[in-house]
């Protein structure tokens, strides 16, 4: 905000208001296009790509000497413009800052600036300047048609996030797996259970086996409980459907039983943990939440998991 008002006020000035605020709303949405093809799984929040469009006009009308201004003053601002900038994108290499808004930002900050700019004389406001608005706002729509186009095309896109060896992650791997899940939800207490979803067909210390439409349906959910951390009162750490019935499946996730081990690691990716078992059968965890019961190399049962809540 501090950067705002200071270079917000000279930039006011010296463009005029109508064009400040098309050089800010204009660079606003290009920083949060360049946010989101760079890292489209990390919520940015913040002015900073607008701010740093406005930075990017002030550089554009020192660099293009528009008259009005004395030559040492503009030497003057251009270099305070060139090493703000510089030091705030190398501050901005940082993790947990959005450099991809910021370079997004000043770049077409500069450009509108660059097309926007007009000498500091008395009389500007008295000249027609309908075909500086003309090819200025042309750029910004033909280059936002392009942009569109290319990412509609599929030749633009989002990034692609990488775990730590350096392999793509798949997109459903990087959504968390629904909390509710056969309409139980993970963190219930047993008592919320029951009352929900009554008694169940079977029962055990561990986990309970309820249908999850009715008896005449081939799927049951399998509601798996934990004592938080170790010790406190039993919560609802795990759910898990079987069933070779599409339509008993429950809706918050699709039917998964159609699926082979090597489909469900290309779609959520490597698993942070495998466990082997007898007779063929396998767990597949998943870092989203997700996690699967195989058996031969099949997916048999499917579910959600809540690792915070097992104590990590």
């Amino acid at each position: 905000m501090l950067a705002l008002y200071v270079n917000g006020l000279m930039a006011e000035r010296i463009f005029g208001s109508v064009r400040y605020l098309v050089i800010y709303l204009v660079a606003g949405l290009a920083g949060s296009v360049a946010s989101l093809l760079w890292h489209p799984v990390v919520n940015g929040a913040g002015a900073s790509g607008a701010i740093f469009g406005i930075l990017g006009a002030l550089l554009a009308f020192f660099v293009k000497r528009e008259g009005g201004v004395p030559a040492s003053v503009i030497k003057a601002q251009r270099n305070s413009a060139m090493i703000f900038i510089a030091y705030n994108l190398l501050n901005g290499a940082r993790q947990g800052i959005d450099n991809a808004a910021h370079i997004g930002g000043i770049s077409a900050g500069f450009v509108m600036g660059f097309l926007l700019s007009r000498p500091l004389s008395p009389d500007r406001n008295q000249r027609s300047w309908a075909r500086q608005w003309t090819v200025a706002l042309g750029v910004a729509a033909s280059l936002a048609i392009l942009i569109g186009f290319e990412i509609s095309a599929g030749a633009l896109a989002p990034r692609q996030a990488r775990d730590s060896q350096g392999r793509l992650i798949p997109r459903e791997a990087l959504m968390p797996a629904p909390r509710s899940f056969g309409g139980v939800r993970l963190g219930m207490t047993p008592e919320e259970v029951l009352a929900k979803k009554g008694n169940p067909i079977s029962k055990s210390n561990p986990e309970w086996i309820f249908n999850t439409i009715d008896a005449r349906h081939d799927g049951v959910l399998t509601v798996g409980f934990g004592s938080i951390r170790g010790g406190g009162e039993r919560r609802v750490v795990g759910l898990e459907f079987e069933g070779h019935d599409i339509g008993s499946a429950p809706p918050e996730i699709p039917y998964m039983n159609s699926l082979t081990v090597a489909d469900v690691i290309s779609k959520y990716g490597e698993p942070i943990r495998r466990h082997p078992q007898a007779e063929g059968f396998e767990w597949l965890w998943f870092p989203n939440g997700t996690f699967f019961h195989t058996r031969f190399g099949k997916v048999f049962g499917y579910g959600v998991y809540d690792l915070a809540l097992l104590g990590g």
